[in-house]
């Protein structure tokens, strides 16, 4: 790749970035959950943790949002200190964490978040906090921010039964909530509703609306999302691969696609990136919530 890709620095004097600073912490600080106790990996859950301390004390330390670029800036840095507070009191079991989280919460994350996704982090704050300490104001806000996503609250559907939240990637909206929700259900939380409502969700996305929006399963998956990588090969690249009517030469299994217009309509375009564009934020959620079905159904929860 021969065009220029200029780095940009966060070094809290020149450029803040907690928002991208605090995501990256909690995400390790999860990680190190996740190996903590894995004979195999010897010390690096430890590690993660180190790692995921020191990114926070930055990002605390010099507040801020990450706006190098012009793209993809969050509307607030707030959230994602919570979050990665909290995550990290989950990994350290460490009090200060813990206060932090909650000083953070108070600042920043008591309202109903607009979704749960890339740019605000307040439900999954929220949710985190509660299974932290079982306290009632976080149980509030999660059944506030669950039950707007439900039937005859606030938010359209489709005909064939999706929540329709935006039109730009409406499925990693919808994920977004049905990861919220199963895990509020997981922690005893509306069980049987929430669970319901987000099994129809991530089954209207596997199939059930007619065809399947995740590529290379089900019935009728997309075959030409928008996605460089899979969109070209060494005979086909940069725009005539863009505009070719032919299907991915390189099938990206396991991609969820943005998804359909609020009628249920979609074109399998790759030139039509609000609907078929692929991104981490989109599989992340929805792959969270198909393992939550799948925790649900081996306790015979179903």
């Amino acid at each position: 790749m021969d065009m220029e890709r200029p780095p940009y620095l966060v070094d809290g004097v020149s450029m803040n970035g907690s928002d991208v600073v605090g995501e990256t912490a909690a995400a390790l600080a999860a990680a190190s959950i996740a190996f903590d106790g894995v004979s195999e990996y010897g010390d690096y859950s430890t590690t993660l943790l180190d790692a995921a301390k020191e990114l926070f004390d930055f990002a605390y330390n010099y507040q801020g949002n990450y706006d190098a670029d012009g793209y993809y800036v969050s509307s607030t840095y707030g959230d994602e200190l919570c979050w990665s507070a909290a995550w990290l009191y989950a990994a350290s079991h460490e009090s200060p964490y813990l206060t932090k989280a909650e000083e953070l919460y108070e600042l920043h994350c008591k309202s109903r978040g607009w979704a749960f996704a890339w740019g605000n982090k307040n439900a999954g704050a929220q949710m985190l906090l509660y299974q932290l300490t079982g306290k009632y104001d976080y149980e509030k806000k999660v059944n506030n921010f669950v039950t707007k996503w439900m039937p005859g609250e606030s938010l359209p559907y489709t005909p064939l039964g999706l929540v329709f939240r935006d039109i730009w990637g409406p499925l990693r909206y919808t994920a977004g909530t049905t990861m919220i929700a199963l895990i509020a259900a997981d922690s005893g939380l509306h069980t049987e509703s929430y669970l319901e409502w987000a099994k129809g969700q991530i089954h209207y996305m596997l199939g059930d609306c007619g065809r399947s929006y995740v590529v290379g399963f089900g019935h009728n998956p997309p075959l030409r999302p928008h996605h460089r990588a899979s969109s070209c090969n060494s005979t086909l690249t940069g725009s005539p691969a863009l505009r070719s009517p032919d299907a991915n030469p390189h099938k990206l299994i396991g991609a969820l696609v943005g998804g359909p217009n609020i009628d249920d309509e979609y074109d399998d375009n790759r030139q039509d990136y609000v609907s078929n564009e692929v991104a981490c934020d989109y599989n992340a959620a929805f792959q969270t919530s198909v393992a939550a079905l799948l925790h649900f159904e081996l306790q015979g929860r179903k």
